[in-house]
């Protein structure tokens, strides 16, 4: 009966040996599994962060090229306005050099018939 009891012990051991041996291999192919995904994981982070990275300076980029038009199209809106006004100077002033002309050649035609009537009158003199 001893040789049968060993036997047993040894046979319930081995079957533990057994089953802590398969639980260690389930245990480091489980490990195995997360530390690839986490791998896995951190890659994809790192990559999204990189990304990430690369659109702040896309942005930071064409905010400071925004902020030049913005500033370039208030230069050139001021630019306008003082261009309009110097045009409408310019125009006030063609039109008042225009109503002189009209006023000047008015006054040159009836100064041209004066003269001719003028002329008629010491022509009849003389005759």
């Amino acid at each position: 009966m001893g040789g049968k009891v060993k036997i047993n012990i040894v046979l319930i051991l081995s079957v533990l040996v057994m089953l802590l041996l398969v639980i260690s291999v389930k245990s480091c192919s489980d490990s195995a599994q997360m530390r690839k995904k986490w791998n896995s994981e951190m890659s994809s982070r790192l990559e999204a962060e990189e990304r990430f990275e690369k659109l702040q300076k896309k942005v930071s980029s064409a905010e400071e090229t925004s902020t030049k038009l913005n500033k370039e199209l208030e230069e050139q809106k001021l630019l306008l306005d003082s261009t309009k006004k110097v045009l409408l100077q310019e125009q006030l002033v063609n039109k008042s050099i225009n109503e002189e002309l009209e006023k000047v050649t008015k006054l040159k035609l009836t100064l041209e018939e004066d003269l001719k009537e003028a002329l008629v009158a010491v022509k009849q003199v003389k005759k």
